[in-house]
């Protein structure tokens, strides 16, 4: 016999001469089991229906809070919307600036500057000039082509005896041609160099230029920063963001005298149309 069966066989000798023991009726111990399972079996059915029930509210409850978080958005959604509404209506309007910069002053500037040229070209690569020249001296005295061609001379001839007067050929000798300035920049600071800050610059075409300066350069050193960068300082100015003050005004000035001692955005804007006449 299985290890099981010694057990039950056990089990049923031992409840035998419990009963035997204590004079109990078989049958009505049979009727308390009976009984027992009975009141064992309505309480666990209860207690299943009663679960259930609980459940199933629960469950709806957790559902209709699901559904509810999923309609309304939280306010850390409602934040970066509303932010990332806001960047692209400022970069929908840096590009329209952009393109109204370019569409009122670069394209103007491009196309005065291509009829220049081809003005030029024209008129070194056009058609040859064909009116009747008049001969070299002509209506001078004493040097008058009719003169020289008397007595058998060339027009060359006559070039020689025509002399500028001695005054105009010295002024001429004295003037000395104008030196072009050579802008030179300090070498940039290394990261980490202490007193230095780290510029932006934003051309009026949206283009970011950065570097470093030291706040002991002076102004001036930005101006020649933007020349070098083909913004030329007699035609464009460099101004702060916010509140917004024009530096070239201020190019003897060190940066620690103007306050740009931390990093931040600097503008090269055009300089006013009156400055640009004079």
């Amino acid at each position: 016999m299985a290890g099981k069966d010694w057990f039950l066989l056990a089990a049923v000798l031992g409840l035998s001469a419990i009963v035997y023991t204590l004079d109990y009726d078989p049958y009505q111990l049979l009727s308390l089991l009976v009984l027992s399972g009975l009141r064992f079996l309505i309480i666990s059915v209860a207690l299943s229906g009663v679960l259930y029930i609980c459940w199933k509210y629960l469950k709806g409850f957790l559902e209709s809070k699901t559904k509810v978080a999923d309609i309304l958005p939280t306010e850390e959604q409602k934040y970066k919307e509303k932010e990332k509404e806001t960047r692209q209506k400022i970069q929908e309007d840096y590009a329209e600036k952009a393109s109204e910069y370019r569409k009122n002053v670069l394209q103007p500037k491009e196309e005065a500057k291509r009829q220049k040229l081809e003005e030029q070209y024209y008129r070194f690569a056009g058609p040859a000039w064909k009116g009747k020249g008049t001969p070299l001296g002509y209506g001078e005295e004493g040097n008058g082509a009719s003169k020289h061609k008397a007595n058998g001379k060339t027009g060359k001839d006559a070039a020689k005896a025509r002399k500028l007067p001695e005054h105009h050929n010295q002024s001429v000798m004295q003037e000395k041609p104008k030196q072009r300035k050579i802008i030179t920049l300090p070498e940039e600071p290394s990261p980490g160099t202490p007193d230095t800050v780290f510029l932006s610059f934003r051309t009026p075409l949206g283009k970011i230029h950065r570097r470093r300066f030291m706040h002991s350069d002076k102004i001036q050193v930005l101006l020649d920063y933007i020349t070098k960068l083909g913004y030329h300082q007699t035609i464009y100015t460099i101004s702060t963001t916010y509140p917004r003050v024009t530096l070239s005004d201020q190019a003897d000035y060190t940066l620690k005298d103007q306050g740009l001692t931390v990093d931040m955005m600097l503008n090269l804007e055009l300089k006013d149309p009156d400055i640009l006449q004079d």
